[in-house]
């Protein structure tokens, strides 16, 4: 084999090697939405009993990467509370579901997304003492 042929071997390899660092994302890209902050999930009292603010209000998360996402719930409402999550549709696996969280504290609720999970919105419903509070979006996609 001469030179040139093992340079552009070597050239292949080295795009190959690119190409596969990008899309597994050891190699930052601008069309990847990282999620690196938890989502804040703040329980604080409405008109005399405990809700929720998420924020951000839309999680995104990619599958291939089988991210990882944190809630990170504070209890800011007059009581102890149980705060639950539950996916109608669920793109999660080894999740924390349901958490008795203290008045005044802060506590995570963790879940890894399936690699074989749907893209798109998935819609997920709170609940706060075993009544529903609302339902924000999980957004999943594989860019």
């Amino acid at each position: 084999m001469n030179s040139r042929t093992t340079l552009r071997i070597a050239a292949a390899f080295a795009v190959v090697g690119l190409a596969c660092a990008t899309h597994t994302g050891a190699v930052g890209t601008a069309s990847m939405k990282a999620i690196e902050q938890p989502a804040d999930l703040i329980l604080k009292m409405k008109n005399g009993t405990c809700g929720f603010v998420v924020r951000p209000p839309t999680i995104y998360a990619n599958r291939l990467r089988r991210d990882k996402v944190r809630w990170q719930v504070t209890n800011l409402c007059n009581e102890d509370v149980t705060a639950k999550i539950d996916f109608p549709k669920d793109p999660f696996e080894r999740c924390t579901r349901e958490k008795m969280i203290a008045k005044g504290r802060t506590e995570n609720m963790r879940c890894v997304v399936r690699s074989n999970s749907d893209n798109g919105s998935h819609p997920y419903d709170i609940y706060i003492n075993g009544k529903k509070a609302g339902d924000p979006d999980v957004e999943i996609w594989d860019n």
